[in-house]
């Protein structure tokens, strides 16, 4: 029975004195990969707001060039405008009619 607690009571301390060993080194895997992964964050994260400045340049931009192209587009219209006014033919005053020719009855067959 002494010998059986002595085994007993061997595995409890080899599993007290190996466990701390196995956990460590897995401890120190996961803080390798912790602090891997936060390197990834904090690439990601620097990329998002690259990605963000570009989108909002980009926003202002496409509204500078939308009111450059409304601008343009009510200058064509004030010119055809323009055009089709001055192409239009002005109206004449009516002038006096000529005198009508005075006619000959027309000779008459017996």
């Amino acid at each position: 029975m002494k010998a059986r607690t002595r085994s007993a009571a061997g595995v409890v301390l080899a599993v007290f004195l190996v466990l701390p060993l196995v956990s460590g080194c897995e401890s120190k895997q996961q803080r390798e990969e912790n602090a891997r992964l936060k390197g990834q964050v904090a690439s990601l994260t620097q990329q998002k707001a690259d990605m963000q400045k570009r989108v909002d340049e980009t926003s202002q931009e496409h509204s500078r060039l939308q009111a450059k192209v409304d601008e343009l587009t009510q200058k064509i219209n004030e010119a055809e405008t323009k055009k089709s006014a001055a192409s239009k033919p002005v109206a004449k005053a009516p002038s006096k009619p000529a005198p009508k020719a005075a006619t000959k009855p027309a000779p008459t067959k017996k």
